[in-house]
């Protein structure tokens, strides 16, 4: 579909209600990006216009460059994806915390060469 049709929601843990609802200008996906695999799924969207900051809405807190991943460490990921094979996308966000492990620790016990 066109960029112009696509809209995104915030400030809401509902996929199809409350919150701002904002136009997206323009997707940049990663060059790598694989349709086929999904490898390289991630991309930055630009909004067509400015959100409103307030209590469900605020950015995003980025590492700086000298933040190193920790065995152990706890992330949090969150999305309305499936939550069952062939199911249908949740409406409630999920939230799911994930351990953290470093590229080398990766290699040595889950593949046998570079990631």
């Amino acid at each position: 579909s066109s960029v112009s049709q696509i809209t995104i929601r915030v400030g809401s843990s509902y996929r199809t209600s409350g919150g701002q609802i904002v136009n997206v200008k323009k997707i940049t996906s990663h060059t790598s990006f694989s349709s086929v695999t999904y490898d390289y799924d991630v991309a930055v969207v630009e909004l067509a216009s400015s959100l409103t900051f307030g209590t469900g809405v605020q950015p995003i807190a980025l590492p700086d460059s000298s933040f190193k991943i920790v065995n152990g460490k706890i992330a949090v990921a969150t999305g309305w994806g499936l939550t069952t094979d062939g199911g249908s996308l949740a409406n409630q966000l999920q939230v799911v915390n994930l351990p953290l492990i470093t590229t080398k620790s990766c290699q040595n016990t889950v593949y046998s060469s570079a990631i």
